[in-house]
Parts: C-alpha cells; structure tokens; sequence
C-alpha cells in the first residue's frame, strides 16, 4: 500500500491551496466587485449559514453523536469548495461569460468570503469542543488574525504594483515567483502560529490587490500572471491535491 508522510502531505496541500486563493485573487475584477458588492456579500454570507443550519439539523435527526460535534461537523461541510469553483468560474471568464455583468468574479469573491467564514467558525468551534480556551479569548484570536491579514494582504499588494519595476526582464514571472513565494510563507507561518485565517485572507487581498494594479499599468498583459498560476494549477496543483485526497481513504475503516 502507498504511503503519504502526514507532514508532507500537509505541506503539498498547503501549496495547492496558496495556488487557488492566488488565482482567486488575481482573477477578481475591482470594477465588477463594486458593481456587485450587495451581491458578493449575500452570497458569501447567507449560504454558508443556511447549510450549516440545515446539515446540523439533519444531523441531529440521522447521527447519534454530541451536538457540538454535529455543529463542527455541519461547519466542515457548509462551505463551497475553491478547488472546484474557482478554477470553473476564472474558466468562465477566459471564455467571455459573465465579464460584462461581473457573475463570475462576484462568485469568487462570494465563495472566498464563504470560505474565510466557515474556517474562523470552524477554528473557533475546534478551541470550543477540544480545548478549555475561553470563547472570546479565541474570538479576538480570529478577530486579530482577520485584520492583520487585510493589513498584510492590501500593504503587500501595494509593494508588488511598484517592485519589480515594470522595466524588469522576465516581468511576469518574476511577478509570479515574487507573489507565489510571499503568499506561501504566509500561509505556512499563519499555519505555525495558529492563525490560519491571516494566511487565507493575506494571499487572496495581496493577490487582489497586486493584479489591479498590474492591470491600470500594464493594461491586459496582466493576465500574463494568471495565466502562469493557472498552468500551474491544470497541469501539476490539481492532480497533487486530488491525488493527496485520494491517499486518505482506508477502506479497511
């Protein structure tokens, strides 16, 4: 039977995960999230607190296990999965669909905001049911982390608009290296520190941030980056994450 060191596995899903939020980042339009920011609100709030609410309620119902583990399990399940809808939707719009309206990028934004949600809940809800943490302790943990990852995520965004400077060999991907490496610590450090949620928010907000930029200066050259991490994805992110996923069923369990 194949085995995955835990620690390695952990580590090549960390970086596939960089390699999607990136791509989210970058593939959110700033003109489309301001015609739809009512939209990407509603989207990314509501639904993950109607499926929670639903899949705790039937589970309650079907399994006979503590309700705390219900909610914990209810908060795994609620949120969209960005493997599956980033990489369709940011294929939507190569192919011209919902650019105009700005669907596309308000899913993505939406499914982000949806994804950052249900992981502070989830962070909490953990401290709640296997720690003694207090609760508002752990509150003003993710509270801390979310905003240390907007401060990160749109200063380092600003930095990348100016260096490398748009004179530089190689622009583009060095651009990429840059953003891909900056993004990756930061998710590993977050990860270190138990402040998962700083990660999340800083790469996609940096990625955000820095590919609007690239966009006013360079006009539609920008997507020369986002082209970069979506090979990166097709051709060697997906089959590692899917594959990893694979790993983990024991069907003798």
């Amino acid at each position: 039977m194949l085995y995955v060191d835990e620690a390695c596995r952990s580590f090549l899903c960390r970086i596939a995960l960089t390699v999607v939020l990136i791509r989210a980042g970058i593939g959110v339009d700033l003109d489309a999230v301001k015609k739809t920011k009512s939209l990407i609100c509603r989207l990314g709030v509501v639904p993950p607190i109607v499926e929670g609410v639903v899949i705790f309620a039937l589970g309650t119902l079907i399994l006979p296990m503590d309700l705390k583990m219900q909610l914990l399990f209810a908060i795994i399940l609620a949120p969209t999965s960005p493997a599956v809808v980033i990489p369709t939707m940011l294929g939507f719009m190569k192919k011209g669909y919902g650019t105009l309206t700005g669907t596309s990028s308000a899913i993505i934004a939406s499914s982000t905001i949806d994804n950052i949600i249900c992981i502070v809940a989830y962070n909490v809800l953990v401290s709640v049911v296997f720690s003694s943490v207090l609760l508002r302790y752990e509150f003003s943990i993710q509270f801390t982390a979310a905003v240390l990852g907007v401060i990160i995520g749109i200063f380092g965004g600003f930095i990348f608009r100016i260096h490398p400077h748009i004179g530089s060999n190689n622009l583009h991907i060095v651009r990429a290296i840059l953003l891909f490496s900056v993004c990756a610590a930061l998710n590993f450090v977050s990860l270190a520190i138990e402040m998962s949620t700083m990660g999340v928010i800083a790469t996609v907000l940096m990625s955000f941030t820095a590919s609007n930029g690239w966009k006013k200066t360079m006009e539609s050259k920008f997507y020369h980056e986002a082209e970069i991490f979506t090979f990166i994805w097709d051709y060697f992110a997906v089959q590692m994450l899917f594959s990893l996923i694979g790993f983990q069923f024991q069907l003798n369990q």
